[in-house]
């Protein structure tokens, strides 16, 4: 049986970093998508579940902790809305 890998979402405002980390991860398989700065990883953690996403601690609009605690709560309240009954 063929097991999906995980969603990852990498985040940092280095394009160089961005680059080889998805060439390395997509091409072990892993679904990857990346972000420059807290809000674009925001509205792409809202459109999607990630599994993992390593998180530059410095971005150009907010700083890695908060941006942590912010997914943290956008996966929970998606989490809500997803499992609620139409």
């Amino acid at each position: 049986m063929n097991t999906p890998k995980p969603s990852i979402l990498i985040i940092d405002d280095d394009e160089g970093i961005r680059k080889v980390l998805t060439e390395i991860l997509t091409s072990e398989g892993y679904n990857v998508e990346s972000a420059e700065t807290g809000k674009e990883a925001t509205e792409k953690a809202e459109a999607k579940l990630f599994n993992i996403a390593p998180i530059d601690i410095k971005l150009p609009d907010t700083t890695g902790v908060d941006l942590l605690t912010k997914i943290k709560e956008t996966n929970r309240t998606t989490q809500r809305r997803r499992a609620s009954p139409s």
